[in-house]
């Protein structure tokens, strides 16, 4: 009786301390606040921020908001709504990008109209993230200007309520401006002419492809298109007395579109113009400067650009402004990057991408979402089409996010796996976007390299590593890394033993990248040469040679945190998988993916046996069936004592050779993470437990001697205590990556606890039972008939550990011989179910 209130308490305890971390209650919709035990809404200013990839709204349009941190600082949940300025109600509909870690909420039945944290599993802690996306589709109708509004818990104790929000996303407006030399703001929904009023059919600003190659030059793309068709288009025209060029840049964007004119195909030191929305509407033009692969920086007196005139309208941003032909220099620094556009012909670059609001007010670009350049370079004092390249874009135009993906981002697939290249995917036949986990491989023999590929369901970053064996230390990696702000990069890293992958300060491990995100889907691809020199620093030696050896492949995903030097490092892994056998990453393989492995197997196996079916049959017996079968013996002592001994000591056994078989396959090393650490110093603490209690068997007093009491309590105590520990170990281990177990393991388990807690409550309440035949009400049960010593006078609650029954025939014999049978019989169901959990995963 005591072991299930024990439970019970833990259970309660559990769920009052989680409260409703695992999910956001629809109760939460109108103030925003948590109800977690305990919690404060803190005052001061919150360190994150909502950003969106558009600054208005029309009907059934989508946005990508995402929530991240400012600084160092991590969230564990969320909770965003959609609301009109200045109204608590929340509108339109949310989707989420990553099932894993976000839900919907419903703030009225059925409308999706909110969104926040999901705890994958009970047992397994909210993980610490430092951005998330999600998808808003706006309602039907306007609703006029939103914002987007999130609370964001940093623990249990410490959130801000209500207190981040996004910048105003306007609602559907169409606004064209003109403006004079000037290059002052001019808000977009100002009253304009009825000409200058764009049709959702045309550019806002009127820019056309009409006279492309004849009377202007042209850049669009794609080839041949023509507005509002075009994802970029950009025209050039000398202007009567040839000492301006009349540029116009029009794209899909709500954040800015930019031309920039570079002596090579690199987007470097280079002469940039950036036609900016802000999130107000107003629109400008900028004059700026690339010096290395920086953020471009604005030329201080914006003296490039003149007779401006811009709009947006239905998704378009359109600008039109003059440049003098031989510009004089800009002030500053980098003075000397106005390009003669007289004497040299250049590569164009066009771009397009979000905004972002600084502390100082003003509103910088930030890195691109899709880029393009011109394949040769161009003289635009010429009348010409330029027909457009590939992207050089790191990021394609393909990773704009949108409810369904129908591919991977990065155009990565399963097509001619085992025939043309090496593939692994999870779960095994997987194609994209339905990988949890891919990688493909193939060697270009022209420049000796493997070119890998490496996309998961990732926000933070998924990894590859090359392993000499099935254990993640003293590996080859290369990390696929997400940065809060969009960009990604791919890092080439080591391991030295059981620790975090150390990166290689040059980074010369890896080439040829390319990288992109859409829809919860993060790629990368790479070259990797096949005989990698030496990395610099340590771990010199672990850039393994792939010509040579095969080696076990490991994917992992997992989310990332920004550190205090303001550089981004993954965390723990959330998801890892490794080949079976070593792969030659040389050849052309189908690669399974590995089970688990056998000696995690034997341990969770033998932990189940004993601390499920052993100790449970040992515990009721010495409690319950003392009385029982009193004339007779098995071994010299009462049946009852003799089966208690024997499973007791089975229990012992089994445990033992867990643990030591569980630290054979980790080597004698500790593990790492919350729950791998807890599950680890409480299964050690059971074991220690059930280890000293047959010793302390060997030391127990007489029947009649004064300590026998306290022997009693002892015993008891230590046996209580481990089989309370081994089952909240045993919750803890059902989640752990290398078991994979479903979820249905833990009902199982969670049905086996309800299972022994109700049978010891029958069991103990057996004279309740007496009604149906098993006994005389009135009969006077001897008090040497009961089950355990615990008061140093004997009462109707304690016996010595070899009774000698008065009744041949203890009352209720029937019915608890018959209870006994249906208790095994279901206590071995209970544990062939986890059995085969175990082995088939």
């Amino acid at each position: 009786m005591l072991l299930l209130m024990t439970v019970a308490v833990l259970v309660l305890s559990m769920q009052g301390v989680n409260g409703y971390s695992s999910y956001v209650p629809p109760s939460a919709c109108s103030t925003m606040t948590p109800s977690h035990y305990g919690g404060v809404n803190q005052a001061s200013s919150p360190p994150y921020e909502i950003l969106v990839d558009k600054q208005t709204y029309g009907a059934g349009e989508q946005i990508t908001v995402t929530l991240q941190s400012t600084g160092p600082d991590t969230f564990k949940g969320f909770f965003i709504q959609a609301r009109p300025i200045g109204q608590d109600q929340s509108i339109g509909t949310f989707t989420a990008l990553n099932d894993n870690t976000t839900e919907t909420v419903d703030c009225a039945p059925g409308t999706q109209n909110a969104i926040g944290h999901k705890k994958v599993h009970y047992s397994v802690p909210l993980a610490d993230k430092t951005a998330i996306s999600v998808l808003w589709t706006a309602p039907s109708t306007s609703v006029g200007d939103i914002q987007f509004r999130a609370t964001v818990v940093n623990n249990l104790t410490t959130y801000w309520a209500n207190a981040v929000a996004s910048p105003t996303v306007s609602g559907p407006t169409t606004a064209t401006q003109s403006q004079g030399p000037t290059n002052v703001p001019i808000e977009t929904h100002a009253v304009t002419s009825a000409s200058s009023t764009a049709s959702p059919a045309e550019d806002p600003l009127g820019i056309t492809t009409g006279g492309c190659g004849v009377t202007k030059g042209c850049y669009g793309v794609p080839d041949g298109c023509s507005p509002p068709d075009c994802d970029f288009l950009s025209t050039w025209v000398t202007d009567a007395a040839g000492e301006n060029v009349i540029i116009e840049i029009t794209g899909k964007s709500d954040g800015y579109v930019a031309i920039g004119f570079s002596n090579d195909q690199l987007m470097a030191d280079d002469d940039m113009y950036e036609c900016m929305r802000h999130p107000d509407g107003n629109i400008e033009v900028f004059s700026s400067y690339s010096t290395g692969r920086t953020m471009p920086t604005r030329e201080a007196t914006n003296s490039g650009v003149s007779n401006v005139e811009v709009a947006y309208s239905n998704g378009l941003l359109s600008c039109r402004f003059h440049r003098a032909v031989r510009q004089t220099g800009r002030a500053g620094t980098g003075a000397d990057q106005y390009f003669d556009l007289g004497n040299s012909s250049y590569h164009i670059f066009l771009a397009e991408g979000p905004s972002e609001v600084q502390s100082d007010g003003s509103v910088q670009i930030r890195r691109h979402t899709s880029r393009v350049y011109s394949d040769q370079p161009v003289d635009v004092m010429s009348i010409g089409q330029v027909a457009a390249t590939s992207t050089g874009a790191t990021t394609p135009p393909s990773a704009t996010v949108g409810p369904v993906v129908s591919e991977d981002p990065l155009g990565i697939t399963t097509d001619g796996c085992g025939v043309t290249k090496g593939c692994y995917g999870v779960p095994d036949g997987c194609s994209p976007p339905n990988c949890d986990l891919l990688s493909t491989w193939v060697t270009d023999a022209t420049t000796e390299t493997v070119i890998v590929e490496v996309t998961g369901k990732s926000d933070g970053y998924v990894a590859i590593g090359f392993s000499r064996d099935k254990i993640m230390a003293d590996d080859d990696m290369y990390e696929c890394v997400r940065y809060p702000d969009g960009n990604i990069e791919v890092f080439s890293s080591y391991s030295t033993g059981h620790s975090r992958p150390t990166r290689e300060p040059t980074n010369s491990g890896v080439s040829n990248v390319e990288v992109a995100y859409s829809n919860g889907l993060l790629s990368c691809r790479f070259h990797r040469a096949v005989r990698q020199t030496a990395r610099a620093g340590t771990g010199a030696d672990q850039y393994f040679d792939l010509g040579n050896s095969s080696y076990h492949i490991f994917l992992a995903s997992g989310p990332t945190r920004v550190q205090s030097d303001g550089s981004v490092q993954i965390r723990r892994h959330t998801s890892r998988v490794y080949s079976e056998n070593p792969v030659d990453v040389t050849s052309i393989s189908l690669v399974a993916t590995a089970s688990t492995p056998l000696l995690v197997k034997l341990h969770a196996g033998l932990m189940m046996s004993a601390w499920m079916f052993t100790v449970s049959i040992g515990a009721v017996l010495a409690r319950f069936y003392k009385p029982m079968w009193p004339n007779s013996t098995c071994c010299g002592v009462k049946v009852w004592f003799a089966v208690h001994r024997a499973v007791m000591i089975l229990t012992v056994l089994m445990a033992v050779a867990a643990f030591v078989i569980i630290f054979v396959f980790k080597e004698w090393t500790f593990v790492t993470g919350f729950n791998a650490t807890t599950h680890a110093i409480m299964g050690i603490i059971v074991t220690s437990l059930a280890v000293i209690q047959p010793f302390m068997s060997l030391l127990r007093p007489g029947p009649d001697e004064p300590n026998r009491v306290v022997f009693n309590w002892f015993h008891w105590g230590f046996g209580t205590a481990a089989r309370i520990m081994a089952i909240i170990v045993m919750f803890l281990g059902l989640d752990f990556p290398a078991m994979d177990l479903p979820d249905a393991a833990m009902y199982v388990l969670a049905s086996w606890v309800v299972w022994q807690a109700l049978s010891e409550v029958i069991l103990e309440q057996e004279a309740l039972l007496k009604c149906c035949g098993q006994a005389d009400a009135k009969e006077k049960e001897s008090k040497d008939h009961e089950e355990i010593e615990m008061q140093t006078q004997k009462s109707p609650s304690s016996v010595d550990l070899n009774p000698e029954p008065n009744s041949p025939k203890p009352s209720g014999s029937g019915f608890k011989n018959g209870f006994l049978a249906i208790y095994i019989l279901v206590l071995a169901g209970f544990t062939a179910a986890m059995y085969s959990f175990i082995a088939l995963h």
